[in-house]
């Protein structure tokens, strides 16, 4: 999960380069965890690293929000991956499945549109 530290897309990153630097460290450690609590409910591993994904970039938007910096890992995923979570759909079996198909490339563009 750490490969996705690093690696955001021109159009996110902010314009203070701390808050950058200490939301890469956060992340760093807090990504893998995202993923598991992503992957324990879908079971579907495109699902999850999309949904982490997501949750990434979103966190990110709102980093500079947070206030209480070391409760960073609860808000990523309490707020984040929860919500996510709750836009997946149930079949009648117990499978979680996203509503939309998974898209690697699919990240950058809907980080580019929704700036």
């Amino acid at each position: 999960m750490h490969e996705w530290v690093g690696l955001w897309p021109n159009n996110l990153v902010g314009a203070d380069v701390t808050l950058d630097r200490e939301f890469e460290e956060r992340l760093r450690d807090s990504s893998s965890l995202a993923f598991n609590v992503a992957y324990g409910v879908l079971r579907n591993r495109a699902d999850a690293e999309e949904v982490a994904q997501d949750a990434f970039v979103r966190a990110f938007r709102r980093f500079h929000q947070l206030r209480d910096r070391d409760r960073f890992r609860a808000w990523l995923n309490g707020r984040y991956i929860g919500e996510l979570l709750l836009e997946a759909d149930m079949d009648p079996s117990g499978v979680v499945r996203m509503k939309r198909k998974p898209n690697p490339s699919g990240l950058m563009a809907r980080s580019a549109s929704n700036s």
